[in-house]
Formats: structure tokens, sequence, C-alpha cells
């Protein structure tokens, strides 16, 4: 992360503020992607930008004040679905997505605008990115907005020590979430829950760690109910493990039990590689698919800055 540093006379007339920082950082993905879950082959170049802004300042008696927003152009489908007349993929504009206002003291942040929700920002309660550009979870609830514009929200962060605790509200869904999460002796283990008519997860479990040269985590996603019956649970397991120097392996294994009429359950599986090749870019790949024969597959490079 590159940080610019802003003095000036404007700043210094601003009542309270001691100083301002602009931190700026993202990252960047590129490379092929096989997808036959659409019902029909598809084979297209796949490629993200992403680009993150937080500016803050900080009063005489240290309260930090700050706003966020981020700038992404990505690859996408312009049209029809894969397998229909006139399917094409085409490279999205950069958009700015809505904005996030924050005032931090401590361990303590309350933020508006364009939040980070409890569930969605949960450690460990999704398998995370495999491969390329594959992820995986079981999660039905609100999300920061990374496009365009977003549902005015509310959140409520507290960090001290191992314990971590967030609490949110979308004010358009109406939706409460929150999670309580410790780190333990290297483990990390969280429980979080959801009120929600507008989503179907009701509660959460996860937990996870490393062990040696391998990173894992597992979690439980209970969606018991969109206020029109039960929907179902799923599990998910994945690990990553070190294998050589600059090369990891990984993989994750799913499973939905459905409580849903007409819907079956359904078991997911994905293996990948990562060979690092210095100043944070990687060389990534990976195959997915589940058990009714839906296969994807993916190659390319990705970089933090």
């Amino acid at each position: 992360m590159k940080k610019i540093l802003i003095a000036s006379t404007a700043l210094v007339m601003v009542a309270g503020a001691a100083s301002a920082d602009v931190a700026w950082s993202g990252f960047g993905r590129f490379g092929v992607v096989y997808d036959d879950a659409a019902g029909t082959d598809i084979t297209y170049l796949e490629q993200r930008f992403q680009l993150d802004v937080v500016g803050t300042t900080e009063t005489d008696n240290g309260l930090t004040v700050g706003g966020r927003y981020r700038l992404r152009s990505e690859e996408d489908k312009a049209g029809n679905d894969a397998g229909a007349p006139g399917y094409v993929r085409q490279t999205k504009a950069g958009t700015v997505n809505a904005a996030q206002m924050f005032i931090q003291s401590g361990g303590l942040e309350l933020s508006v605008g364009n939040v980070q929700y409890a569930l969605d920002s949960m450690a460990n309660l999704a398998v995370g990115n495999i491969g390329l550009q594959n992820f995986t979870s079981f999660l039905d609830g609100p999300g920061y907005a990374s496009r365009g514009a977003s549902p005015t929200g509310l959140a409520l962060t507290y960090a001290m020590g191992g314990l971590n605790a967030h609490l949110s509200y979308d004010t358009e869904a109406q939706a409460t979430d929150a999670y309580v999460s410790y780190d333990f002796a290297g483990y990390t283990f969280g429980v979080g829950g959801q009120d929600s008519d507008a989503y179907t997860t009701d509660w959460v479990v996860a937990v996870g760690g490393t062990v040696g040269t391998a990173t894992f985590n597992a979690s439980y996603v209970n969606d018991g109910t969109n206020g029109t019956g039960g929907v179902g649970g799923g599990y998910a397991v994945a690990a990553h493990f070190d294998v050589a120097s600059g090369l990891t392996v990984g993989g994750y294994l799913t499973y939905f039990d459905s409580d849903t009429a007409g819907v079956d359950s359904a078991t997911g599986l994905g293996v990948d590689a990562s060979y690092a090749l210095g100043g944070g870019v990687n060389l990534v790949g990976g195959i997915y698919g589940t058990d009714d024969d839906k296969t994807e597959a993916d190659f390319g490079i990705n970089f933090r800055f």
C-alpha cells in the first residue's frame, strides 16, 4: 500500500484537524476461463482491475475520521446469457462505487453509507478465492457494493486483543446481522446471526487457522427461511498447503443440504495451485465442479499493490 501525505493550508484551517492521509491500494487479475455451467461450453478472457482509496484525518483528541471508495473495471457478459443468441462479453468501464464514511477511536469504528456488513465480512465463513476467479459462499445477506449505488447501511465494529465484534444494519432491506469471533492459539472461532425477511441466512459458525504449513477454514451456514419456507444449509471446508518455495496448492469441498421442494442437495469440489512470481504477482489456476456435471476451470495472473 502506498500512502501519500497531504498537508495544505486548507487542512490546517479545518478546526481540530491535526493531519490527513490518503492511502491507495488495489489488485488486478487476467486470464482465461472455461465454463459449462450455463448448459453450453464457453471459453472467455477474464479480467478485473480494482483501486481502493481511503482518506483519513485525525482530530486533536485522537479521533480518526475518514471515507473510502472503490473503482472497478471488469469483464462481464453483455446482453443475453451464454447459449442464447447474441451472447457476447465485454470489458465494463471503471465505475466508482458508493462511498463509505467512518469514525474510529481505538478499536471502535462506526461507519455509514456503503458499509461492510457483518456476516459478509466474517473470517472463514466463505471458502474464499480458489484459482483465478472462483469464489464460493452459501451466505445470503447484504454485502458491500463494489460497483455503483448501494443501500445506506450502518456498521459498528470493535476489536480488542483476540476479540472481534461486528454489528450492521441495512436500512433498505431492514436486515440486521452480527458476529463475534475470537483468536486463540493460532485459530479463529466465530459465530453470527441475521434477522431479515429479505435474506435467507439465519445463523453461521466458522473456524480457521494454521497447522504447520497449511491454512484451513471450515464453516456452516444455516439458510433457514426467507419468509416463505425452508431453504437449507451449507457446509464448506477448504485448505491450502505450502509445498515448495513460492508454490501453494489447495482445494475445497462443499455440500448444500436443501430443504426446498424441487431443489436438489448438491456437492461441490475444487482444486487450485498458485506460484508466487515476486512483487505481489502470482500465477494461478484451478478447476471446480459439482455433482450435476458442471465444470469450470481458469488460469492466469493476479497481483496486488
